[in-house]
């Protein structure tokens, strides 16, 4: 049979994301869910941002965290 995979890896969706901003900013943050696949995204993602030599800020919530206030404030800092 015939498998279609019709949109594109986590990978594959992380870096295109991680090219398209890295043209435009030059610090970022990064909230992940503490969950596998969040953090696999997240992963590839901030790899990707750090070959282009842009500052990331990665912080990561349980995903049962009802506000992300304090994470926010604590990156704004």
């Amino acid at each position: 049979g015939y498998i279609f995979r019709s949109r594109p890896s986590d990978d594959e969706a992380a870096s295109v994301l991680a090219e398209f901003v890295v043209k435009s900013h030059k610090n970022l943050a990064l909230l992940a869910e503490d969950t596998e696949m969040p953090q696999g995204l997240a992963d590839t993602f901030a790899a990707s941002v750090r070959k282009a030599k842009i500052t990331i800020h990665r912080e990561t919530f349980a995903s049962s965290l009802p506000d992300l206030v304090p994470i926010l404030v604590k990156l704004r800092g």
